[in-house]
Order: structure tokens, then sequence, then C-alpha cells
């Protein structure tokens, strides 16, 4: 004859008293758990002499205690009291009455102890195991491990903390030239008397300067946020960087102060016209360093990494160094809109050597990473830059 569980006799019992419902899971646990206590319901012992091992509800005897069988784990089928479990979110789909033989056969079909191995509570269990068997010699260790690895974490911290300060610092530093600049050109625009050309391109190049570096970290913070620095404002990019744009602002104070009735004979039809050049240069370098994503690095790479691919789409598709190309001609249109013509021949010589070196080199390393595949995307797009035709 079937038997009824004693958690359904208890349930009618219950209802003629008026109460619907019951909350099993308070009455048959220790601490508040999301898991009923329910036939198949996969346990954990937490005390005894067969702690730690899996076990699995079968039946249900009183309100203190459950059969269980633990067949696969070395456990026999006994009566073993509620709060000497902790259920667990696994569960065998057996039916009421099941042998310890078929209980052991869908356990290992289901490989419960190898996902139960998996979960936070087993890893958790295993730390406390190491722990209960370490010796005080172990713990030293343990303790003089954590204080080295505390140090580091303090250290890198520190250096995180200086980086985000200096990086605060400098696109600090960015915002009040642009604003600086967008002063002196929209000031140009309003004066009533004698309106100064010089301000007025002083202010459009110092608006560029500033939006072209913010743009450099801005662009590599969305691609590739593993790989910004400080570095990625490009402002402490070489001695000889620094050097040509001093070079560039006092040949356009000179000539400005000097020679200002030639300097600004066309003005303003060769200022916009820098300006343009300025805008569609940088737009090719952002769009380059976008299509790169994650590929896109300031620093040449000469080590392969699996992560690494060879980008022929987009703007890949027409020059094959898209981000120098969009650099050389921003660097021609920023002397353009000053009207320096020393600058602008100088300008043109240096960074078309620089940038010759840096392709060859930088080709040389793509060849070793891709092969005959970059040979083949080097003979059908160009580099964009002129004369040079890379490695």
């Amino acid at each position: 004859m079937h038997r009824k569980s004693l958690k359904s006799r208890n349930e009618q019992e219950f209802r003629h008293f008026g109460i619907d419902s019951f909350d099993w899971n308070f009455l048959f646990s220790s601490r508040p758990t999301k898991y009923q206590v329910e036939i198949g319901r996969v346990a954990l012992i937490n005390f005894g002499p067969d702690a730690g091992k899996l076990v699995t509800i079968v039946d249900i005897v009183d309100q203190n205690r459950a059969l269980i069988d633990g067949s696969s784990t070395g456990v026999p089928r006994q009566a073993i009291q509620f709060k000497r479990l902790r259920l667990t979110k696994f569960r065998l789909r057996i039916p009421y009455g099941t042998s310890s033989k078929n209980v052991q056969k869908i356990f290992k079909e289901n490989e419960i102890e190898k996902k139960f191995g998996e979960t936070k509570l087993a890893l958790r269990l295993k730390q406390q195991q190491l722990k209960s068997n370490m010796t005080d010699f172990d713990r030293f260790k343990l303790y003089k491990t954590k204080q080295r690895y505390n140090r580091i974490v303090d250290k890198k911290f520190a250096l995180l903390k200086f980086k985000s300060k200096k990086a605060e610092k400098a696109g600090g530093g960015l915002s009040f030239t642009f604003s600086l600049g967008l002063h002196l050109a929209v000031a140009h625009l309003f004066a009533t008397n004698h309106p100064s050309p010089i301000f007025h391109s002083l202010g459009l190049y110092l608006m560029i300067l500033s939006f072209f570096h913010y743009g450099e970290f801005q662009t590599t913070s969305l691609m590739n946020i593993d790989a910004v620095t400080v570095q990625s404002f490009l402002l402490d990019h070489s001695i000889e960087y620094h050097l040509a744009l001093a070079i560039s602002l006092t040949e356009f104070c000179i000539e400005s102060i000097c020679f200002s009735e030639w300097k600004f004979i066309f003005h303003p039809y060769i200022t916009y016209s820098g300006l343009f050049i300025c805008i569609i240069g940088d737009s090719i370098r952002k769009l380059a360093m976008y299509t790169a994503g994650h590929n896109f690095n300031h620093i040449i790479q000469i080590d392969y990494i699996s992560e690494h691919q060879l980008i022929t789409s987009g703007i890949y598709s027409i020059f094959r160094h898209p981000s120098y190309v969009g650099w050389f001609y921003w660097s021609l249109g920023t002397q353009i809109l000053l009207q320096n013509p020393v600058s602008f021949i100088g300008y043109a010589i240096v960074s078309w050597r620089f940038f010759k070196q840096r392709i060859q080199f930088e080709e040389i390393t793509l060849i070793n990473f891709f092969g005959p595949k970059y040979l083949i995307y080097k003979k059908e797009v160009p580099t964009g830059l002129p004369w040079i035709d890379g490695f």
C-alpha cells in the first residue's frame, strides 16, 4: 500500500487549523535557503562522521529528520537530522522509494560531484579545510605572503593614483588651452575696431592642438581601454615634438610682429584652408583608431599575441597606415593655419622622414606576424604618404 510522507500528512493538519501554507524551508534548515526540502534534493552534510559529503534526500521521516542516501559518496542510507544538512541547488529526478542502486546511477549520470566542485560553496569549503590543516609555520608563511602581496597592491594603487592625477592635470591643461583658443578666436569675430588676425589664427591653432591630443586619449579609452595611460595624450611624445611646437610658435610670433603686413595678406583664406586640412587629417586618424579597435596601440608591438588581427577593411582598404596619413597632413595643416612658411617646409621634411622610418620598422613586425597575408595586402593598398612604399 502506498504510504504518504509526513510532510503531506502535516499539510492536511495545518489546513484543518486554517493554515493554507507553511514555510518548510524555515522548519528544515538552520539558515534561510531558497531551495526546498523534497525527494531528490542533493544536500551537504555539515557536521558529524560524514561531514563534507554529498547525499540525496529520498524521503522525509518527520519534522526533524530525513531519509538520505549517499551510495556514491560512501554514506549508507540512513535517517539524519535536518540541522546536519545544507541544501544545494542540485536535484535528482527520482520517484518515491528509489533504491540505492538507482540513486547512485542517476547521481553519477548527472555528474553531481563534478558540478558541485565548481560551485563557490565547494571552493570555500576547500579553503576552510586547507586552513584547518595548516601548521603554525604554514600560518606564518601565509601571513608573510599576504604582507608582501598587500605591499605590492599598495604600490600599484599609489602608482595608479599618481597617474590618474597626472592625467587629470593633463586633461585640465588641454581644457584650459582649448578655452583660451576659443576665446581668442571668438573675440576676433566680435571685435569692431581693427580685428586682429594674429589672435584669430592663434586661437584656432590652440583649439586644434588641444582637441587633437584630447581626442587621442578619448579614442584610445573607448577602443582599447587596457592600453590607456597618461601617455595616451601624446603630450610627452618626444623632445623633438616639443621643439617643433616651440619653433612654429616662435616663427608665428616673430613674423606676426615684424612682417604682419604680408603674413596675413591672404587671411582668412589660408587660415581656414589650414583649419580644413587639420580637421580632415585628424578625422582620418581617429577613424583609423576606431576601425582598428583593440588592435590599435600608440606603441609598435614587437611580440605577437593571439588577439592581434590584420585590419584590411574600412579606411585600411584605402591606406595601409591611415593613422600616420592623418597625423602627417594634420601637422602640415597646423602650419598652413599659422601661415608659417619656414615651419611648413621643416614640418614636411621632418614628418616625412619620421613616418618613413616608423612605417618601415612597423611593416617588418607586421610581416613577421602575418606573413604572406600582409605581403598580399601590401601590394594591393598603398601607404597613403607620398614617396613612401614601406619595407
